[in-house]
This record gives structure tokens, sequence and C-alpha cells, in this order.
């Protein structure tokens, strides 16, 4: 009975995660967006093999009272990387996209 209940709330999540991602709602509200990134700026999407993680770190929370009002999520930010004494004003410059763990303000229902 247990293991029917965690296998469908799995495959529930994963479905919510799988069609959020696909379907992408409030995304056509977004104007201004550029191909290129500005330096350290902050995406909009997660992706969602980082979506499931974050539903596993959320799991076993570091602080039981925080639990109550944070959760874990994973966001992410543009590093411009160039190669040491290459010009980056020539336009040959790479973004690379780096995850970072922070926490964010709302319940954490899986903590427990």
């Amino acid at each position: 009975v247990i293991l029917y209940f965690a296998l469908t709330t799995l495959m529930g999540s994963a479905l919510g995660v799988t069609l959020g991602l696909i379907i992408k709602p409030g995304g056509h509200s977004q104007t201004g967006h550029s191909k290129i990134p500005a330096v350290s700026a902050t995406l909009p999407s997660k992706e969602a093999t980082d979506s499931f993680l974050d539903l596993f770190r959320n799991l076993v929370p570091s602080n039981l009272i925080a639990a109550a009002f944070r959760s874990y999520a994973t966001d992410y930010k543009w590093v411009l990387t160039a190669v040491p004494g290459e010009n980056v004003t020539s336009g040959n410059t790479t973004y690379e996209k780096i995850p970072i763990g922070t926490e964010v303000e709302g319940m954490n229902i899986l903590g427990l």
C-alpha cells in the first residue's frame, strides 16, 4: 500500500514537472529576452533533471524548522568564460551555465 502511494506520487510529480517544462505557462508574457545573456544574469527556467533532484533533496531537509517555510531549489547563473590571453571584445566569448543551490520561500511539503 505504501509502495503504491509512493509510486503514484512520484509519477504525478514527474508528469507535472514534465508538462510544466513542455507547456511553459506564463512564458509568453515575458518580453525583452535577448539571445546573449548578460554576464552573471539569472536564468528563468529550470532543467528537468535538476527539478527531480530538488525533489529528492527536499525529502530530508538540513534544518527541520526551516523546512516549514523554505525549500531547496537549483538556480542558474551565466558566467563568462574566456581563454587567458584572448581578446573578449572581439565577440569570441563563451557563456557557461552554472547551477547554484538556493533556499526559496515556500513550504517544503516533502520534508520529513
